[in-house]
């Protein structure tokens, strides 16, 4: 039995991986900020809002007086993504970005201790412009006595038909530390079609003439028949692993469609998650399933 200290929480990726997987795991405490990404949270894992400790500047020792197993931490990226403000931890005033809210996490695993801990970020803090950044996240982790390992993995080699490329940095305390390897790709056999609905509401699809000018753009031939449409949200959630049940489950709570949107595309793909715990299951009890 895991016990388990989400930060950064969003809808719960980490935790809905816990549950598919079968590995037993008490949640100690959530942490989200935005009040409908904690609402979803609360609906899609049945818990209720009053564990989410809310702010992770607010989180003290105090916060938590049970002994956590294991931190997960999805950090912030606007600061570092390509699509971002690219300033890193710090801006030109030496002020914390948001991303910097990774020394946050750093505070509370070296309050706790975890046995294992768990980041997810986007592949640019790999990147040549963000080395000192990575170094840092590193080096720092290593400085709290945990052995990291780390692999930038795709959502299209483990089952789900997105290119959607997100480093991982799986840190073990050095007490307990024997050995980790990420999961191997595996092939893909779900198309993207198969993931969505025949039929969406018209208001999915966008105009003629916005279709018109995209494809002359693409410079493809134009027939009667190409029309394009956006995603829709109970689809967006299927392409991050989650069910359609969850997504029932948010809607019918209350939170708005495009809340729901912006959601899952601020979370992390599920099967990528499970395949990392089976991994760490070959090597670690803590991390096998519950037959």
């Amino acid at each position: 039995m895991l016990n388990v200290l989400s930060l950064f929480s969003g809808i719960g990726a980490f935790e809905r991986a816990f549950e598919n997987v079968g590995i037993p795991f008490e949640l100690l405490a959530y942490c989200e900020r935005d009040p409908d990404a904690s609402k979803s949270y609360s609906l899609i894992h049945g818990v209720p809002e009053d564990m989410n400790l809310r702010d992770v500047m607010d989180i003290d020792f105090l916060s938590v007086d049970e002994v956590v197993d294991f931190i997960c931490y999805g950090f912030p990226c606007q600061d570092i993504s390509n699509g971002g403000l690219q300033k890193g931890f710090f801006d030109e005033n030496g002020e914390r970005t948001r991303s910097g809210l990774f020394f946050e996490a750093l505070r509370i695993i070296d309050d706790y201790r975890p046995k294992f801990a768990i980041a997810e970020n986007v592949k640019a803090l790999t990147h040549k412009k963000f080395t000192a950044e990575f170094n840092t996240v590193l080096e720092s982790l290593e400085a709290l006595g945990y052995v990291n390992y780390w692999a930038v993995l795709n959502g299209k080699d483990f089952g789900i038909p997105q290119n959607r490329e997100r480093i991982f940095i799986v840190s073990i305390r050095k007490d307990i530390d024997r050995g980790f390897t990420f999961p191997s790709p595996i092939p893909l056999t779900l198309r993207l079609k198969d993931l969505l609905d025949d039929e969406v509401e018209e208001r999915y699809y966008l105009s003629d003439e916005t279709t018109k000018q995209l494809l002359l753009s693409a410079k493809v031939e134009i027939d009667s028949t190409a029309r394009i449409r956006n995603i829709t949200p109970i689809e967006r959630f299927r392409l991050m692993g989650f069910t359609d049940t969850d997504y029932i489950k948010c809607l019918e709570g209350g939170v708005d469609e495009r809340e729901l949107e912006k959601q899952t595309g601020n979370s992390i793909i599920v099967p990528v998650i499970e395949a990392i715990y089976r991994s760490l299951g070959a090597v670690y009890e803590e991390f096998q399933p519950v037959n």
